[in-house]
């Protein structure tokens, strides 16, 4: 997950994930439909992700950096 700007698409396809980027709308248009249920979705999840992380840093779980190699392990640590 990440905002708008952040170029690392390709750095996140290189350890098989998938990046999603809320939706944004045009200046002085509004969004459609379909973008703003995905903006919702999209956020609900965020509001998880964000709680994980504040967890993470609180109770020191992770007391360095994690090396890329180590990704796909992360869930168990």
């Amino acid at each position: 997950m990440a905002d708008k700007g952040f170029n690392i698409h390709e750095e996140v396809e290189e350890c098989k994930l998938k990046l999603n980027i809320p939706p944004f709308a045009n200046a002085g248009l509004q969004m459609t439909q379909a973008d703003a249920l995905l903006t919702k979705k999209i956020a609900a999840h965020r509001v998880h992700v964000e709680r994980t992380i504040g967890s993470v840093k609180k109770f020191k779980i992770v007391k360095q950096k994690v090396p890329l190699s180590l990704f796909g392990r992360v869930n168990q640590i």
